[in-house]
């Protein structure tokens, strides 16, 4: 990862945009277009 030394807060935050982002990602694939999910 490109995150080495960030306090505990950033690092929640980086979490929760990540997992928001695929989470995004994964919705979409499903409503949109299912072999792009795969």
């Amino acid at each position: 990862m490109f995150i080495l030394n960030i306090n505990p807060v950033d690092k929640t935050i980086v979490l929760f945009y990540r997992s928001l982002f695929l989470y995004l990602c994964s919705v979409r694939c499903r409503t949109i277009n299912l072999e792009v999910c795969i």
